[in-house]
């Protein structure tokens, strides 16, 4: 009987060893981090990282959550010094302060006749105060009313114009932009797709269909050269097919 007891104890104990464990996504959520970089810490503590199981044991995750703490105390600790510093180069008059850029505002003439605005070109265009369109119609003491009438139609035609272009500039630049960020996003997700393709096998391997073991130089190249894109790949990942395919549709 106290045998029994005995094996039944270690198979509790066997299933509980089994149902400790958190996925690699689920702790790297948890930390804020990416699954590469979960992958990293193990083998800076040097657990066993090149099996690259899908879930890490309860003694490895904790591991990976001090390793964590104690980094984030680290860094609190610099900025504190970094802080201290900063104030006593303050209190010392010491510190340099930073200088406002000076930003040289566009020069700009605006006529006196029709008061719309141009860029200046030349001296010649900065010290003329009519523009091209008012030189024959400008306000003369004792007009004819033809004149005004002239003046005031040729006035109400350069504000329509000028409406007319600045509809046409807001609707081709809102174009231009539409068609960028769709150009961004076809590539992007052509991108996403290949990354996505290295994933590691589902035979526990560890390794991708290239040969290399994962993170493989794909997923590497591509956290060097563009961070925020390798998270988002990271949490694509984590999304079933249908899923997947619906959100990189939709870019």
């Amino acid at each position: 009987m106290r045998g029994r007891a005995r094996s039944e104890r270690a198979a509790l104990a066997d299933v509980g060893a089994v149902t400790e464990r958190i996925t690699v996504a689920a702790l790297a959520k948890e930390l804020g981090l990416g699954q590469q970089e979960i992958y990293k810490q193990l083998i800076e503590l040097g657990l066993s990282a090149r099996k690259m199981s899908a879930t890490l044991p309860a003694v490895q995750a904790d591991k990976i959550r001090e390793h964590n703490v104690s980094q984030r105390a680290a860094h609190t600790r610099r900025l504190r010094q970094w802080e201290q510093q900063r104030a006593k180069q303050k209190k010392a008059g010491t510190m340099t302060p930073s200088e406002p850029v000076q930003r040289q505002a566009s020069q700009a003439n605006v006529c006196q006749c029709c008061e719309r605005r141009w860029l200046c070109r030349s001296p010649a265009d900065e010290a003329e105060p009519l523009c091209i369109s008012c030189r024959s119609h400008y306000a003369k003491d004792a007009e004819e009313i033809e004149r005004t009438l002239a003046r005031e139609t040729s006035h109400a035609r350069l504000y329509r114009d000028d409406r007319e272009k600045a509809h046409k500039q807001v609707a081709d630049s809102y174009k231009e932009k539409a068609d960028a960020y769709a150009a961004r996003n076809r590539w992007r997700a052509a991108l996403v797709r290949v990354v996505l393709d290295h994933e590691p096998l589902d035979d526990g391997s560890g390794e991708c269909w290239c040969g290399g073991i994962y993170p493989c130089r794909t997923w590497q190249r591509l956290e060097q050269v563009n961070k925020g894109l390798h998270r988002q790949v990271e949490q694509l990942a984590a999304l079933p097919p249908g899923e997947l395919e619906n959100e990189l549709d939709g870019w």
